[in-house]
């Protein structure tokens, strides 16, 4: 309780809890649109489980580099632009023309969702390091929250709508 006081009293520790409710909103959003874009490019489903293999594949392969560019550039600009990364990254499934261009978007997301899951880890233990404080668990918590979140949003969002918002959807 005391840590999640700390994330709710102090912007230094709000921010980086935040970007952990920013990861699950944007995988949380492609979740919720898998059967959306499945039915949109017409592919079955060992097609839709190599397009998500992609995503994996994505996030293993940013893993042996993400400490490196991180120590180089900065902890905390490593976080800002992997938020960046993951905001555009997360839209190119939904807006996927076509099967392969799924695979290289979801590759992507994949490569921002990992680096962005290493340098937030990063971030948050640097900080707990520095002001010794212990904020790491209850900035877990917060990831569990963006997928609350994006779960209530999906019975918010009225079908119609929804495939308004994706371009080149079939109405």
């Amino acid at each position: 309780m005391k840590s999640l006081a700390l994330i709710l009293g102090n912007v230094r520790y709000f921010a980086p809890s935040w970007v952990f409710v920013s990861l699950n909103v944007w995988f949380g959003t492609w979740a919720i649109y898998i059967p959306y874009v499945q039915d949109k490019l017409g592919i079955d489903k060992a097609e839709l489980g190599v397009a998500i293999f992609c995503l994996s594949l994505g996030v293993f392969t940013v893993f042996p580099f993400a400490s490196r560019i991180i120590n180089r550039i900065g902890v905390g600009r490593s976080t800002e632009i992997g938020v960046y990364l993951c905001s555009v990254f997360a839209l190119f499934p939904l807006i996927a023309p076509g099967y392969w261009s799924l695979c290289i978007s979801l590759f992507l997301l994949g490569l921002g969702n990992g680096f962005t899951d290493i340098a937030m880890n990063t971030l948050v233990s640097e900080i707990e390091i520095k002001d010794k404080k212990h904020i790491m668990s209850a900035a877990h918590g917060f990831f569990s929250l963006g997928g609350v979140l994006v779960g209530l949003g999906s019975f918010l969002v009225p079908k119609s709508i929804t495939h308004l918002c994706i371009w080149g959807s079939r109405l």
